[in-house]
Parts: C-alpha cells; sequence; structure tokens
C-alpha cells in the first residue's frame, strides 16, 4: 500500500491495539475492584445466632456480602496481629470495651469519619478520632430471687459488700471480662483502696466458688442456691423468651434492680488498616446504627440496649437513659499496675498472668463512670424508684 493513501497493517495495530489493551487492562482492574467492593470481611467476637439475620439484611440492602470469622476476641486480635498487612479483615466487631481498647492500642484501626455515625451515635459511645464505633449497651444489674430478697434492701454495688450478704451472693469468676470492666469502672469512680475493700467484701459473701456463665448465675439464684447476683440483663429476657418450660419457670421467679448509676458497657467495632474495602465496611457499620439494625439488637435479637436515641427496648423494662451512663475514653492509665494486680487477686483467688493484668489495664484506660442525669418527665413509670436505683419485676 503506498504511503500518503492509507495505512499499512502493522502500523493499524500499532495504533489501535495501544488502547484496546488500555482499555482491557481498564476492564480487568474494574471487575477486581467491583468483585472487592461486593464483599467485605467481618472478624466478630459476636456468638450470637441472630447477628447472622443482620448480615443477611445488609447484603439484601446493598449487595455486599459480609463473610464472617467468628472467635473468642483476644484470638481474634492474635490473629490480626500475625497476619499483619496480610490480613484479610475490614472490620473488627467485639464485646466489651476492654477489647475494642485493646484493639485500639494495638494500632489496628484506622479512623472513620461519617456525619451519619457521628449524628445517630453519642459522643461519649465513640471514639474522638473515629477509630471504633459502639454499635450497642449492656447493663449489668443486680438480679435477686424474689421470694427470699425485698427489692428495699438493696442500693449500690457497695452495698453487695455488706455482711449482711454472707452466703448469699455468687457471681462468676473474675477472668471474665465482664467482672473486669465492672470492676475497673469502680475503680475510676471511687480509688484503689476503697474498690479493693469492695472486692475482699464481695468475695467474703460468696456462697460458693466462682463458677459457671451469666446465665448459670440466674437458674441458681432461681432455684434457691443463693439469694442475689450481678449479671447482664440480656440473659433474662432470653430465659423468658425461652423454649424450655423450666427455664421460663425460672425466669419468674427473679427480680431486677438497677443501682443508680448502673454500670453499663458496649459492644463496638471499627475499620481495620488492613480493610481493602473501606467504603463497604463504613456502610455496614453506617448501616448497624440504623433503625433496622436497632431494633433489631434491641427487640428481636440479643436483647441489648441499642445506641440509637428512639429506639424502644423490652417494653417491661426501663429505658436506658436516666439509669446509667458509662463514658467511653482514651486516656493514659488512672490507676497502677500494682493496684489493679492486687484487686484482680482478691476477686479471683487466685495470681492471674501478665496478659491479664494488660487486658485489664485497657479496661481502666477505656471507661470512666459519670453520674447518671435524672429522669425526664414522663420517664421511669414502671417498677419501683429511688434515689439509690429503680428495681422493675419485684
Amino acid at each position: 500500500m503506498h504511503q500518503g493513501k492509507g495505512i499499512s497493517r502493522r502500523r493499524f495495530l500499532e495504533v489501535m491495539g495501544a488502547p484496546l489493551a488500555a482499555a482491557g487492562v481498564a476492564t480487568l482492574q474494574g471487575h477486581r475492584a467491583e468483585a472487592q467492593g461486593q464483599a467485605i470481611t467481618l472478624y466478630t467476637s459476636r456468638h450470637y445466632d441472630t447477628d447472622r439475620l443482620l448480615y443477611e439484611g445488609f447484603t439484601r440492602q446493598t449487595g455486599v456480602r459480609v463473610n464472617v470469622v467468628q472467635g473468642d476476641a483476644p484470638k481474634l486480635l492474635e490473629r490480626l496481629k500475625s497476619e499483619g498487612t496480610n490480613s484479610p479483615a475490614d472490620i473488627f466487631m467485639t464485646v466489651d470495651a476492654a477489647n475494642i481498647g485493646r484493639a485500639q492500642a494495638d494500632g489496628l484501626f484506622q479512623p472513620v469519619r461519617s456525619p451519619l455515625l457521628e449524628r445517630r451515635i453519642p459522643a461519649f459511645l465513640r471514639d474522638p478520632q473515629g477509630q471504633w464505633f459502639s454499635l450497642t449497651r449492656r447493663v449489668r444489674p443486680i438480679m435477686y430471687n424474689r421470694d427470699r430478697v425485698q427489692a428495699s434492701e438493696l442500693s449500690t454495688y457497695e452495698n453487695l459488700a455488706d455482711p449482711k450478704w454472707r452466703g448469699r451472693l455468687i457471681s462468676r469468676s473474675s477472668s471474665s471480662v465482664y467482672n473486669q470492666s465492672m470492676l475497673a469502672a469502680m475503680l475510676v469512680q471511687r480509688g484503689e483502696a476503697a474498690t479493693e475493700a469492695w472486692a475482699r467484701g464481695v468475695v467474703a459473701n460468696f456462697k460458693r466458688a466462682p463458677q459457671g456463665n451469666d446465665t448459670a448465675q440466674i437458674l441458681a439464684v432461681a432455684a434457691g442456691e443463693a439469694d442475689l447476683t450481678f449479671v447482664n440483663t440480656y440473659y433474662l429476657p432470653r430465659l423468658m423468651k425461652s423454649n424450655q418450660e423450666s427455664e421460663r419457670q425460672a425466669a419468674a421467679k427473679i427480680g431486677v434492680f438497677f443501682p443508680r448509676p448502673a454500670h453499663a458497657n458496649v459492644s463496638a467495632a471499627g475499620v481495620l488498616k488492613t480493610s481493602r474495602n473501606r467504603a463497604g465496611a463504613q456502610r455496614f457499620l453506617e448501616f448497624l446504627t440504623s433503625l433496622e439494625a436497632q431494633e433489631n439488637f434491641a427487640c428481636r435479637a440479643n436483647n441489648e440496649y441499642p445506641v440509637l436515641a428512639g429506639v424502644p427496648w423490652a417494653p417491661d423494662w426501663p429505658a436506658s437513659g436516666h439509669l446509667f451512663r458509662n463514658r467511653c475514653r482514651s486516656s493514659k492509665s488512672v490507676a497502677t499496675m500494682p493496684g489493679r494486680c492486687k484487686l484482680l487477686t482478691a476477686l479471683a483467688g487466685v495470681k492471674l498472668s501478665p496478659k491479664a493484668y494488660s487486658h485489664f489495664k485497657c479496661v481502666c484506660d477505656s471507661l470512666s463512670l459519670t453520674p447518671s442525669p435524672s429522669p425526664r418527665k414522663g420517664e421511669g413509670s414502671k417498677g419501683n424508684q429511688n434515689n439509690r436505683g429503680r428495681s422493675i419485676f419485684n
């Protein structure tokens, strides 16, 4: 072919091939990005089957699949650290401020700025830098056998160390993060000396050596093996709605007393630095704070207190706002490590490992107890209430 009248086949391929090749690469990259955007990987220590309904709801709404890796919080944290930058995880979700504080202390989170999350979640229930966000609140009141204890006998957590409860109180072990966090909140509020005295008084009042989980404590109190205990609220509604008649009967024997203020903790989550789908991860957190998800947490799933204002909880239970308010924060240690060690040893009756001490340090650094506000007009109509606390099912 003559020059000026046409173009050679070789030149044609050179001219047209480059953009076609580039388009092919762009298409391949686009497909990869699309595939990546269609899934997130969640590492979670929440072990509730009902959470899967939330994941499925998120996928239906967004088209983003949730790959779930479930396990104990300490093991998941170790896994994240060992995987390093190769971790497939986008989100770490866990129960208790201690576990979320540990993840933050290990530098695993990246900050998230979401006007939606900041509007929905009160400032005291999220990290100021956006590294983690509370999804639910979990309260630890006193539960008692209504045939053996009068609500008027109850007042504060400190009262549980009174000798009048000698041989009448039971609890799960202080190796439980729930009890560690409760002790840490008391330590922040009252200091080491008063908290250690309380811990030793409580141990002196135990009917038996600590054993079992929170459900086991409720069932033992209902059976008359002890008179009272302190457990997380959501275990009782589970028994109340149980398919087993014996468990429903046991729940009917239990009264609940909320000291003022009652100890509250959180379930929380954050986006990890390793996330390859940050947009999807943020969208997931925003979904979990939506009205649909918060109602599921509160009423249809695990009976936890919602973080979104205006979401109802179980109708026979008190609204959360005026009963408790734990302020989650990041700060330097508020007490010496030897003091923490003494307190844990006092409750556990054994020496604990350095790893346990480190865990307790994260509790102290993550929780601070503040006085609960007074009830608003129209609140608090159910149950008996005084300036010491409030009882229901009494």
